[in-house]
């Protein structure tokens, strides 16, 4: 990705790691300051970032495309399995595995 994040398929951005509400205060403020351009957020499982991403995928219809998770450890855990496939229901692709790679071909951008 280019500069701040920025590549010719919109906004990339890893959403640093802390409190949930930084979280998604951080997302909300990247796509209030980037309204016309669409959104892939990448994060850790473990991490609540699926519970994150969901939310914010409520709170902004039609601007996240895709979402990729890395799994530090082997498999999704527990806790995010209900968040992943919530956000697939939701019609945002969501890639999931130990690198992130592969994620821009589950998103169609590759």
């Amino acid at each position: 990705s280019g500069p701040n994040g920025f590549d010719k398929r919109g906004i990339v951005f890893p959403i640093a790691r802390g409190h949930l509400d930084h979280k998604g205060d951080a997302i909300d403020t990247i796509l209030a300051a980037n309204p016309n351009l669409p959104a892939y957020l990448l994060g850790d499982s473990g991490q609540k970032d699926a519970q994150v991403y969901l939310a914010a995928i409520g709170r902004h219809p039609n601007r996240i495309k895709g979402i990729a998770l890395r799994e530090p450890a082997a498999g999704e855990g527990e806790d995010d399995a209900p968040f992943i496939e919530a956000i697939g229901a939701a019609g945002v692709p969501c890639y999931h595995g130990p690198t992130f790679d592969g994620a821009l071909k589950i998103w169609g951008l590759e």
